[in-house]
């Protein structure tokens, strides 16, 4: 009865001075709602970088060429990127690329973009989508061919004359003939090519466009449930032994969602601990909100030690007053804190997910504040001699 009696009493006290409760409460709330959102668009942006791995597979490893050891520039062979799936059992498909860059021009507009040579294979590898026409097969070998990414398509395209099957694109010298666009796919920071504005030629076309006309990168498709730090060991040593003196890399999938997770994690505990000096702050402006009413209450503090209240109940009132305070503040910092996560995830059409984790901990460290700023003023309001606090003004 008595605690419920000293909790009546601090919202009354509080309501009583709530204009200097609302200056305390308001940085309360923001820093409440700061931690809940940081830590909510953390393991959102996490858990949006995994889903579009996922999406287009964790079993996804990209061989690159190093710089070489002895000065030597040692490529990777076609032939040796096709014979891999038989080399080793842990590796579905391949599909070698040649990326390059040149100007294409189309109706009057000219782009500088991105061009992929490729073969059949890459569609299923990377799992591009095609929206209309069909992909480059192993027929279409030499031939003046290509499949066109949606935003080069929408660039190039114009109010009178969009690019439709059929068209003929010119890229440098040469006219190339649209036998398929793509559909938009998800961006992927591990594949060396942002295939929405690339333009795809046959792999032997390239020669077409260019002298250099060497492997740059070999996506490779991993079998289902492989282990990936294996696979990619036996890639690299695979590779290697073709061409000594070459260094691989090579870098899967998995590989780059740990190594974003981690990164994920590190900027989430750094805007938590930023969030949680505001809050420390905000304890600051809870406990001068807390003495102020201890200058304010002398008369009343002074009355109740009079008619026997002890030094503990004093200090319990203001301790109470404290956490009531800053329990209110971390409840609307918490609703605020979700909300403002969900609106971060919906502008950014991310998948919103619940961390559970933060609703505790956002307002358990608003009652920790609590209690570390009603500590001293309740200690001053419990030393305060009944006479001297009863002749107050």
């Amino acid at each position: 009865m008595l605690f419920i009696r000293l909790l009546e009493d601090a919202f009354e006290s509080l309501y009583a001075h709530r204009q200097r409760a609302w200056l305390a409460l308001i940085g309360i709330i923001i820093g409440t709602a700061s931690v809940i959102a940081m830590i909510n668009v953390g393991r959102n942006a996490a858990e949006e970088s995994t889903r579009q791995f996922k999406a287009m597979g964790t079993n996804i490893v990209v061989v690159q060429n190093a710089p070489s050891t002895d000065g030597i520039s040692h490529t990777i062979s076609l032939s040796d990127s096709l014979a891999l799936p038989i080399a080793l059992k842990t590796v579905a498909a391949t599909a070698p690329i040649i990326n390059s860059s040149a100007n294409i021009s189309f109706q009057g507009k000219n782009i500088y973009a991105g061009i992929v040579g490729a073969t059949t294979s890459l569609k299923d590898v990377v799992k591009l989508p095609v929206l209309r026409g069909r992909f480059i097969s192993d027929f279409d070998r030499f031939k003046a061919f290509a499949v066109i990414g949606p935003n080069l398509a929408d660039a190039l395209s114009t109010s009178e004359r969009r690019v439709q099957l059929g068209d003929a694109v010119r890229i440098e010298d040469y006219l190339f003939t649209i036998i398929g666009v793509t559909d938009e796919a998800m961006q992927n920071p591990l594949l060396p090519v942002e295939f929405n504005n690339a333009i795809i030629i046959p792999l032997e076309s390239m020669r077409r466009l260019s002298s250099n006309s060497d492997i740059s990168s070999v996506i490779v498709r991993l079998v289902e449930n492989a282990d990936t730090v294996t696979a990619s060991a036996e890639i690299r040593d695979y590779f290697q032994s073709k061409a000594t003196g070459s260094s691989i890399q090579v870098q899967s999938a998995r590989q780059l969602i740990e190594g974003m997770q981690h990164q994920n994690q590190l900027f989430t505990y750094l805007l938590t601990g930023i969030g949680s000096i505001s809050l420390l702050v905000s304890g600051i402006g809870v406990m001068n909100v807390l003495l102020i009413s201890v200058l304010v209450r002398k008369r009343e503090i002074g009355l109740r030690m009079a008619i026997g209240a002890r030094e503990r109940d004093i200090f319990m009132m203001f301790l109470i007053e404290a956490s009531a305070l800053t329990l209110v503040g971390g409840a609307i910092g918490t609703i605020l804190g979700l909300i403002l996560a969900y609106l971060i995830a919906y502008i950014s059409d991310w998948h919103f997910v619940l961390t559970l984790s933060s609703l505790p901990l956002g307002i358990g460290m608003s009652v920790v504040i609590g209690l570390f700023s009603g500590i001293y003023p309740g200690v001053a309001a419990a030393r305060l001699h009944p006479v001297i606090a009863l002749r107050s003004e």
